[in-house]
């Protein structure tokens, strides 16, 4: 009579049942994962070529967030220059308003007041046009944009990327004058205004038309 040590039948029921347990515990883990590659024994092969694709997926999808990013921070540096450009609007329409000759010194005293307000506020417009803690527009001399000189990688390859490079613009965005004694207080003071003012608006046109491109 054949014991458990000496049962062939037992025996192969026994091998055959712990490989089903580990096919079992193969696909379980292929699908809990929803990869078809686990570990390396899967597919010794086909590893090397998945992780390398995996790698690319990753990289891809970072590269468009940075892409996002890039045209984010255009869009915030447009929508400032925009805001600007209907303040130095609102203001030439006072210039020319100051400039009439049916009102009064106390009159244009009370246009330069909304003047000068929208004069400051074209500062407060530029300090505070920032993205990601960086500034974008520059009131200094020789500068148009602070430094925007911005890399994006926009691919799986490293030579591929985004440059964002304003730094080299050379429009200059100021209050109008430059001085607190700007203003249009007297039909001098707003004639001169009125040329300041046109000079910005192309200054200002000229800058978003480079951040559009």
């Amino acid at each position: 009579m054949p014991v458990i040590n000496t049962n062939t039948a037992a025996n192969s029921a026994v091998r055959f049942l712990n490989e089903n347990a580990v096919r079992a515990s193969s696909s379980v883990a292929k699908l809990s994962s929803g990869q078809r590659i686990v570990r390396a024994s899967d597919d010794a092969a086909g590893l090397g070529v998945s992780t390398k694709l995996q790698s690319d997926i990753n990289t891809l999808k970072q590269a468009g967030a940075n892409a996002s990013q890039a045209a984010s921070l255009l869009q915030v540096a447009d929508g400032g220059l925009a805001r600007i450009t209907d303040t130095l609007q609102r203001l030439k329409s006072l210039a020319a308003q100051s400039l009439s000759g049916t009102i009064s010194d106390t009159e244009r005293s009370y246009i330069d007041a909304e003047f000068q307000q929208l004069n400051e506020e074209i500062g407060e417009i530029i300090d505070r046009t920032t993205f990601s803690g960086r500034q974008l527009i520059n009131q200094s001399l020789g500068a148009f944009f602070v430094g925007v000189n911005v890399t994006f990688a926009s691919s799986a390859v490293g030579g591929d990327v985004i440059e964002i490079d304003l730094s080299s613009s050379t429009g200059v965005v100021t209050e109008i004058g430059g001085t607190a004694g700007a203003g249009v207080d007297n039909v001098s003071n707003a004639a001169s205004a009125m040329v300041a003012i046109d000079t910005q608006l192309e200054r200002v046109s000229s800058q978003r038309s480079t951040v559009g491109a």
